[in-house]
């Protein structure tokens, strides 16, 4: 796949000017930039759903692109191999519906046979198997029926059902266990095509990638090797502009401060006993089985702890445990009693769709208090990456990263001494998510934590209550 002089505007904001890339056979491909630098749009323009302003996307020799969902569908049911034949589109309907008829649904079998024979397209009842052997799949299960990682299996073998020639990947990680990430790198390590994806996850990246693109206002920039040496050898380019030229040294520096940096010192924390939760013997029954029984903790000031464990396993029921929000079916979970709790969480219930970025936060004043001091919103926001000249901008403008990096400026405007988040780092950009890092390090109440992102839960987590299997 070539790209050629493509650009793409929305409104006043440039999302790509004039850029050329070119996608061979092989690549696995990282692409990285701020939340709302048009990452996605890239794909989606790569995909042919976005048609830019300018420019042309060349398939060479007839190449196949095919996109794996970021989202599974609420609607998406019926037995596995329906739902990946149909990333065929027509010809994976007619041949659903032929398998039908041969069940005794009323199809016209004849007319279907025919669709068929006119489109060669009795081989892909093979691949189908053969996909969902290799992905490990029952193609007579009920897609409902499945875990979230294999759910997630089963959209990326309807995205390769097409033989693509290149696969287009949005955050593949989201939403999976840690085990299904690994199922998910030795995957694409095999991929015999050339692969570009958009993902938050550091090791996911360094591990999956041999080549990084930047998407950075405007124009893209190509590195060989994963994210590491991406680092290395942007940090050499810098280092050599900044001994050819002292001005850019300074903007360089002060490029993030331009827009502004998250200060360690931003989230107001609330003070607390030293012991702030204990829980004792507690379980959880649901549906005649128990998540979890007879667990005992203490939880103290300044704890920062993660709680793992595979898809379904529990983690979030217990996480409402300790909080109080559920009532264990055993034991007893007792609070200090000055707990003020700030609760992130991955359905954004707490942004407003109909207000400002700037009113989300404001909420009558203009003013927020961070440990005594008064400072200004419009400052507040800056540190979160929001430049004054978008905060009146309405948040359904906003990219999926931006509005959790709003929910995290909207929270942590709050006094708080103990913050929950569940799976904070979900489609955060990584410039986003180092800042989060730093902030959390340095956060002194106490932190409870559910995330399947390796590299986050190792810098920042010092303790872990992991769900293991009997």
């Amino acid at each position: 796949i070539s790209l050629k002089k493509v650009s793409l505007n929305f409104g006043t904001q440039t999302v790509l000017d004039n850029v050329d890339m070119d996608i061979s056979k092989g690549q696995r491909i990282c692409l990285i930039g701020r939340n709302g630098a048009g990452k996605s749009s890239l794909l989606k323009i790569i995909e042919n759903n976005v048609i830019p302003d300018s420019g042309e996307v060349i398939f060479h020799n007839n190449a196949v692109v095919s996109s794996m969902i970021q989202d599974v569908p609420s609607d998406m049911d019926g037995d596995v191999a329906s739902v990946i034949l149909c990333g065929l589109g027509e010809t994976g309907h007619k041949l659903i519906q032929y398998q039908e008829a041969l069940m005794g649904a009323d199809h016209d079998l004849d007319e279907l046979h025919k669709y068929i024979d006119d489109n060669h397209a009795w081989n892909h009842l093979n691949d189908m198997q053969t996909i969902a052997s290799k992905l490990k799949l029952d193609p007579d299960a009920n897609f409902k029926d499945l875990s979230g990682g294999m759910k997630r299996r089963v959209i990326l073998a309807r995205a390769l059902i097409k033989k693509p020639d290149l696969l287009l990947l949005d955050e593949p990680t989201n939403h999976l266990d840690i085990d299904s990430i690994t199922w998910l790198e030795e995957f694409l390590l095999s991929f015999r095509g050339a692969i570009l994806f958009i993902t938050h996850d550091r090791k996911f990246l360094n591990r999956v990638a041999n080549a990084i693109v930047e998407l950075d206002r405007g124009d893209l920039y190509a590195f060989d090797g994963n994210y590491t040496k991406f680092l290395e050898k942007k940090e050499q380019i810098l280092s050599a502009q900044d001994k050819a030229n002292k001005k850019m040294r300074e903007d360089r520096k002060n490029r993030k401060v331009k827009v502004g940096n998250l200060d360690v010192n931003m989230v107001s924390t609330e003070k607390s006993s030293k012991k702030v939760i204990q829980a004792t013997d507690i379980g959880y029954e649901y549906d005649n089985n128990y998540l979890f029984k007879n667990f005992s903790c203490e939880i103290h000031k300044g704890d920062k702890i993660a709680i793992l464990g595979k898809n379904g396993c529990g983690k979030s029921t217990l996480l409402n445990a300790l909080l109080g929000k559920n009532n264990p079916t055993d034991g007893e979970v007792v609070h200090a009693d000055n707990l003020k709790i700030a609760y992130f969480d991955q359905l954004r219930d707490q942004l407003d769709m109909n207000v400002s970025i700037l009113d989300n936060v404001k909420e009558g004043s203009d003013f927020i208090n961070v440990n005594g001091n008064e400072i200004h919103v419009i400052s507040y926001l800056q540190k979160f990456l929001f430049t004054p000249e978008r905060l009146h901008s309405p948040i359904t403008h906003l990219s999926g990263g931006e509005k959790n990096r709003l929910l995290l400026a909207k929270i942590l405007s709050k006094p708080s001494n103990i913050i929950v988040l569940d799976e904070p780092t979900n489609d955060l950009d990584i410039e986003t998510l180092e800042i989060l890092e730093d902030l959390l390090i340095n956060y002194q109440g106490t932190m409870l934590l559910v995330s399947h992102d390796r590299e986050f839960i190792n810098n920042v987590a010092t303790s872990t209550i992991v769900f293991e299997e009997e």
